[in-house]
């Protein structure tokens, strides 16, 4: 009986193992597609002369579209107003009002994400 019993556990032992193999190779795969995507992601990232860390957030309204202000409203005006950018939505708003908000929010009234410092 003893015997029976160190072969149902071996073959229990056997059987996770097998489980453990498959789920591992899976991952792998997952894992390579994961990388091939990313590698695409960063690709196309370089091919758009994006940078993720840019760093430059307050820069003259250069936009032919009517952009507004979140904050307050108004029209940026192109090439007058200075505005400042959000790093995650991209939204633009009047540097002073930015300014302003930030004294009291820490971030961005579009998305939620947060605004440089200045």
């Amino acid at each position: 009986m003893s015997h029976q019993k160190i072969i149902d556990e071996n073959q229990q032992k056997s059987l996770e193992i097998e489980e453990l193999q498959q789920k591992n190779l899976r991952l792998s795969v997952k894992n390579e597609t994961n990388e091939v995507k990313m590698k695409q992601l960063v690709d196309k990232l370089a091919n758009s002369k994006l940078s993720i860390d840019e760093g430059n957030y307050s820069t003259a309204c250069t936009s032919q579209q009517e952009i507004q202000c979140l904050i307050c409203g108004k029209s940026i005006e192109p090439g007058e107003d200075q505005s400042i950018r959000c790093p995650l939505c991209k939204r633009r708003f009047h540097s002073k009002c930015a300014i302003n908000w930030l004294k009291e929010h820490q971030q961005c009234p579009a998305c939620n994400g947060k605004l440089p410092k200045f």
